[in-house]
């Protein structure tokens, strides 16, 4: 077999080792994974963003309840529905809120 690539983890390594590892080496959605798994979230988004891999950034930005970030993202990549799901479940207590309720009107209106 083919050795594996020096940026490659080690099979027990810890996953954010490693996500700093690929990344270093460029490697950004694998470092995404790795992050992820290494429960790093923040760092995971921004990798899937870096790579190109918005569905991925969305999911995250989902199941960490920025749900402004993922109505945002969701209507730069086109999905309005997936816009709109996400900016009516921003809290009246998040700073982007009044932002948030001017992009559901915009949606809903036709407009956005």
């Amino acid at each position: 077999p083919a050795p594996a690539p020096e940026s490659a983890p080690e099979p027990e390594e810890d996953p954010a080792k490693a996500a700093a590892r690929y990344r270093e080496a460029g490697d950004v959605a694998r470092a995404a994974e790795c992050f992820e798994a290494a429960y790093d979230f923040e760092a995971a988004i921004e990798c899937y963003r870096e790579a190109g891999d918005t569905a991925k950034a969305m999911e995250l930005l989902e199941r960490t309840g920025n749900h402004y970030e993922a109505g945002s993202l969701a209507l730069e990549a086109g999905d309005r529905e997936r816009a709109l799901a996400n900016l009516e479940l921003v809290d009246l207590r998040d700073p982007e809120y009044q932002e948030a309720a001017r992009l559901r009107e915009r949606l809903r209106s036709g407009k956005g």
